[in-house]
């Protein structure tokens, strides 16, 4: 009967273990990466990445959301005391968020010039001897020799809204920045998009993909499970409606 007692007890325990869900920190960058992630404060996290990430992994996987600031996050995505974590990346990016991505993308950035419809953007000659807004704290690949060698102006100023706007009153020549954050933002801020061109520059801030990365730790078979999620939406364009919700 002893005996019997303790399989039943050994059994039982298999099967809560086996009925448990994986937990992992969802890391959220606090204030600079809308559509892709938004904070909202005692409510559940929105932006494309998140509202991705909780439809494909609710079942599976208990998501852990923690907001921090850029460097602060990194930091911790860096240490060997993370724990299991998932947040977004890409292989053209440098360090920690470029080294475990889910082999499916959720979206391909398309950089964009934001400029008036009176002055079209066709080559970076075009930019030479003139100003450009940068957002502060930002990184602009492709175009930062130009602005070490003095053929471009920067302005800086502190977010999107006061880059388009430094665009609309001719303050500079143009804004570079990811395409769906562009829209996004002029959304956001009821701007007019008939003043303005959205001005191709992939020759000089080439495309890239944006996938989820996960840490090193996280279980391989969980994104698996991801990858095979995001693909099944990708088909049924669920993904579309996403990114078309918040630029659109």
């Amino acid at each position: 009967m002893k005996s019997l007692i303790l399989l039943t007890l050994f059994l039982f325990s298999l099967s809560s273990s086996s009925n448990e869900k994986e937990s992992a920190t969802y890391y959220i960058i606090e204030d600079s990466a809308a559509p892709f992630q938004i904070n909202n404060e005692k409510l559940k996290p929105s932006g494309l990445v998140s509202d991705i990430l909780y439809a494909i992994a609710s079942e599976d996987i208990n998501i852990e959301p923690k907001v921090l600031p850029f460097n602060r996050m990194i930091q911790e995505m860096s240490s060997k005391d993370s724990g299991p974590w998932v947040s977004y990346g890409s292989k053209s990016w440098d360090g920690v968020q470029s080294e475990i991505l889910s082999k499916n993308s959720i979206i391909t950035i398309k950089h964009k010039l934001l400029t008036l419809k009176k002055n079209p953007y066709n080559k970076i000659e075009d930019l030479f001897g003139k100003r450009i807004a940068f957002i502060r704290g930002f990184q602009y690949p492709g175009l930062n020799q130009y602005v070490k060698d003095k053929a471009i102006s920067v302005v800086t100023v502190p977010n999107h809204e006061s880059a388009i706007r430094a665009v609309e009153i001719g303050r500079v020549f143009g804004f570079p920045e990811m395409g769906v954050r562009l829209k996004y933002h002029m959304k956001k801020n009821k701007i007019n998009e008939d003043l303005f061109l959205y001005n191709d520059i992939s020759k000089v801030i080439t495309d890239y993909d944006i996938n989820f990365c996960f840490s090193k730790d996280f279980p391989k078979y969980e994104i698996e499970k991801l990858d095979r999620e995001i693909e099944a939406m990708e088909k049924a364009g669920k993904i579309k409606s996403i990114i078309d919700s918040y630029i659109n």
